[in-house]
């Protein structure tokens, strides 16, 4: 049998390495995308997922667009990498980039309560004891308070619950790429991401598909109970359960496994995700749930987006699902809302966080086409060339292309099964309040807690998918493919029949079951006897029948799994603490990206947001790093050079008539209010800078259809930039002057009506803004060059040197480049050390004596010294924060980063909106300290 070493080393993992969200979001040409396909394949990523995105100027589905898809896919051949498409413009799935929206019988519907009687309503009601009874007209209400429900139309979502709708949009979009590629289906053609079906999520949902699905099941009128929607009572949970589990079969079945047949026919896989899955209630906003989908994915997937480790359920249900019914991997798209100022060693605990839940494979949010106009400000980071850790990002692929061959290839060990509570949140879920269903995720929150830190590996259990594929045989549980010796119960109202059914046989059989906190209530809604539930074993007794032991001074994530040829335990840390990790079996350590292997000898230390990934049985030459003496070796580094520093420049002047110009205002701001006052004609735009000393500098803006550039009044010619291929450069250090410096242009500014409708009519929804082209837009403009920035943003020479542990400080507030340092260290007997780099940096490339590191995916680098001097020289790079922002924000960056934080779109006022703050808001960047770390002497 081939050693796991060898065949990580030799293997063809493409199938198991990211494939981002590419996202093609402007006038796209063939040659650049061609070109960033072979940037892909050189950062070690398996394929891509080609994205039609905000800003996109290339008709959708146009012949331009259809040659482009052709072009990728060669070159995808070519290079042995996977292409897949998107599956809308935009999102969500669903309506063709609007054409679905133009038939009003395509058009989501959702529900409304009001009083009164009203004869165009769906149906009307009166209050009575127990309950409430419909009524016809007013002539019954008989002086009874009176509820109309009303049905509503959604101008900008549609319908996914109506196969109809569904046979149009396949039509429209799946059998159109059939129509030109069906040989290339299943081969470089991969297959569809689809993303965030929803039904209308704004409201209580409806759709015309479910009064005769109702009838058909139930024998009555759903128009009889729809008051129960929106009223607390035990009266109200029969009906409500029944019309979510109703809604929420219609989305799995006209949906997803209509997309999934589809896929399944044509020879290509499908996978995607559904909308909001961090949290039960949430869920209920789209879908009103989400594991059931999964059975109808080839790769299901989820979202994981900001930078707050909100995945603890979502990738929890997934990877739970993926076990239990066989699928061999499982995709998140993630990182998108996290900020440009989130380093890879960040990006690497979040994807860690995920992967350890059961998620084997990554889809980068984002891989910009370009950064020009809408793209900067897409739900940033961004993945693309434009990145300043570029260099290592074939790294960062790699950990996790191996780390998910790994996950796919093994099987969980485990024996507890949780419960999903999803139908005791039907019970109490009202769209308008949403408190009372919110318990049942902090309860569960709480169980999820506890039994991490009792050391406790176990699935979530979805009712709906083990109605199909669970059964009790022999005193456990079995769930597909997956054998349970113990369920625990969370803190749950109500089950669905088939869930009782099933554990009244496992109770029966002997099974062993732990109880939460008490047993359910209702079945299907209805108050229900489970005197037959009861608990005969405890969490304790659980966890000592673990299928692995080790001790964690700070609780831990972790996932026990056997292969064919290999045996891991793979542990992860989301605490801000240490954890000392004592184990009981014999284990080597594997970095996955160097494939080094090293023994433990039974203890290792997880750094705070450090991972572990260890293989069992195995014997290894060398010991893993223990750290000894740490030493501060800062202060010991002198400056070397600094790359380009940047002002940018996001407050314009403007005019209608090229001679009397406004006060300075904010760009989005500016642009907003035309658009809101539906300007159309000649626009001049000023941007003014002040230049205390004359220094070497470039401007750099976006190409647009702006035109008579000038600087100080001087004609201004401008060049490709390097930076993207839809942004260009001038030279005008011999253009500045000291004192007040300005750039002006003039542009004819209009819109089209669609983007009115889109920011400002109250019925419009995220759907027509996420396929958003402006045809005219003010954006910053960048100053870049040899120079440095004082406190009122004035360009001044290089005097200062910066200090390495504040580097922002020091004249280079808005700086996006790298700065050399450089330091001599001892050692008196050389040989092992580890370099541990604390501060507000992306990576750090150095070398000693030559020889070349770097630190990315951790903050610390073991390296070999040299007994006597040692010379280290180190290059610290930036991230694009403190170009592109967001400035302004008052909110913390840190709730998530989305177009809204740089615009404040829609927020504005008279020139005012309560987000925006007019002073700069920027990050520290720097290294805090620089420790050197000797090896502890065996």
């Amino acid at each position: 049998m081939k050693d796991i070493i060898e065949e990580l080393k030799n293997a063809d993992l493409r199938d198991y390495a990211g494939i981002p969200f590419w996202s093609w979001n402007n006038e796209l040409e063939i040659d650049e995308l061609l070109k960033q396909i072979e940037a892909m394949k050189k950062r070690h990523l398996g394929g891509f997922i080609m994205h039609a995105r905000t800003g996109l100027k290339t008709p959708y589905l146009g012949e331009k667009w259809f040659a482009c898809i052709e072009a990728c896919l060669d070159k995808a051949k070519e290079l042995n990498m996977r292409a897949w498409v998107y599956d809308e413009n935009g999102w969500p799935s669903g309506f063709v980039g609007g054409e679905l929206l133009k038939d009003k019988k395509n058009l989501a519907t959702y529900l409304t309560l009001e009083e009164g009687f009203d004869g165009e309503a769906m149906a009307c009601y009166v209050s009575k004891e127990g309950g409430f009874e419909r009524i016809f007209s007013e002539k019954e209400a008989k002086g009874q308070k009176v509820y109309a429900v009303r049905l509503n139309y959604s101008p900008a979502n549609t319908d996914i619950l109506n196969p109809a709708v569904m046979d149009q949009f396949i039509a429209m979009t799946y059998e159109k790429y059939y129509e030109r590629f069906a040989d290339r289906f299943g081969k470089e053609f991969a297959g569809f991401f689809t993303d965030e079906p929803q039904y209308y999520r704004y409201s209580t949902p409806y759709s015309v598909v479910l009064d005769e699905e109702y009838k058909s099941l139930y024998g009555e009128d759903l128009r009889d109970g729809l008051i129960h929607l929106f009223f607390d009572g035990e009266a109200d949970y029969e009906f409500r359960e029944r019309y979510y589990k109703l809604i929420h079969g219609a989305y799995v079945r006209n949906f997803y496994k209509r997309l999934y047949d589809w896929c399944e026919g044509h020879g290509c896989a499908l996978t995607g995700h559904s909308v909001e899955e961090s949290w039960l209630f949430t869920q209920m906003w789209g879908g009103a749930g989400v594991t059931e989908t999964y059975e109808y994915e080839t790769i299901p997937a989820i979202d994981d987006l900001a930078d707050n480790f909100s995945a603890r359920l979502s990738a929890k249900q997934l990877g739970s699902a993926r076990e239990q019914l066989g699928k061999r991997q499982a995709l998140t798209e993630t990182f998108g809302c996290s900020g440009y100022d989130t380093p890879p060693r960040r990006l690497r605990a979040i994807g860690d966080g995920q992967f350890v839940r059961g998620v084997t494979m990554m889809c980068h949010h984002l891989y910009s086409y370009s950064l020009a106009e809408q793209g900067k400000y897409d739900h940033p980071p961004c993945f693309s060339e434009h990145m300043p850790w570029r260099d290592d990002f074939a790294d960062f692929n790699d950990y996790f292309t191996r780390l998910g061959y790994l996950l796919s290839n093994s099987d969980e060990q485990v024996n507890a099964l949780v419960i999903s509570p999803l139908s005791s949140v039907y019970l109490n879920y009202k769209r308008n309040d949403e408190e009372a269903a919110r318990i049942f995720d902090i309860r569960l929150m709480e169980l999820q807690s506890i039994l991490k830190e009792k050391g406790i590996a176990y699935h979530l259990g979805d009712e709906s998918l083990l109605s199909r594929h669970g059964h009790a045989e022999g005193g456990a549980l079995v769930f597909g493919r997956m054998k349970y010796k113990y369920v625990i119960m969370p803190y749950t109202s109500n089950l669905y029949a088939s869930t009782k059914k099933v554990l009244e046989e496992y109770a029966a059989q002997g099974g062993k079951v732990c109880l939460f906190d008490g047993v359910p209530q209702y079945t299907d809604g209805k108050r229900d006897d489970y005197s037959f539930l009861r608990q005969n074993v405890t969490l304790d007794e659980i966890a000592a029948d673990g299928a692995i032991k080790f001790q964690a001074s700070v609780p831990v994530e972790y996932t026990y799994r056997k292969g064919k040829n290999f045996t891991m335990l793979y542990l992860f840390n989301e605490s801000e603490k240490a954890s000392r990790i004592t184990l009981t079996e014999k284990f080597t350590k594997l970095d996955p990206v160097t494939l080094r292997e090293e023994k433990t000898d039974g203890t290792l230390e997880l750094a705070p947001e450090g991972s572990a990934l260890l293989l069992q049985g195995r014997d290894a030459e060398k010991s893993a790093f223990e750290a000894g003496k740490t030493e501060d070796i800062t202060d010991r580094f002198r400056f070397v050079k600094i790359g380009e520093n940047n002002l940018t420049l996001d407050f314009v002047n403007v005019s209608t008539d090229g001679k009397t110009f406004g006060e300075p205002r904010y760009f989005s701001e500016v642009t907003e209010d035309l658009i809101r006052k539906d300007y159309r004609g000649k626009l001049y735009v000023r941007y003014a800078f002040t230049v205390k000393d004359k220094v070497p500098v470039r401007l750099m803006r976006e190409k647009d259809r702006g035109e008579d550039f000038l600087l100080n009044g001087k004609p201004l010619s401008f060049g490709q930039s390097k930076f993207d291929v839809l942004f260009e450069e001038a030279d005008i250090t011999d253009l500045i002057r000291q004192g007040e410096n300005e750039f002006t242009y003039s542009v004819d500014f209009y819109q089209d009506p669609g983007v009115r409708f889109a920011l400002f009519d109250p019925e419009a929804t995220e759907s027509v803004r996420n396929c958003l082209v402006y045809d005219t837009y003010i954006y910053p403009v960048y100053l870049r060059g040899k120079f440095e920035t004082d406190a009122q943003r004035r360009l001044t020479a290089c005097t200062h040197t910066p200090s390495i542990k504040g580097i922002d400080k020091d004249g280079y507030k808005f700086f996006a480049g790298e700065a050399e340092y450089a330091a001599e260290i001892e050692s008196k007997e050389g040989g092992r050390a580890c370099l541990r780099f604390t501060g507000d940096y992306m990576t750090v490339h150095f070398t000693v004596n030559g020889k070349e590191y770097s630190c990315a995916l951790n903050d610390c680098t073991e390296v070999e010294l040299d007994k006597g001097t040692n010379r280290i020289a180190l290059k610290i790079t930036a991230s694009l924060r403190n170009m592109f922002g967001p400035f302004h924000l008052k909110a913390n960056e840190k709730d998530g980063v989305s177009p809204f934080s740089f615009t404040m779109s829609m927020s504005w006022d008279d020139g005012k909106s309560r987000f925006f703050d007019p002073a700069y808001k920027t990050f520290p960047f720097g290294l805090e300290k620089i420790e050197q770390i000797s090896a502890e002497k065996e």
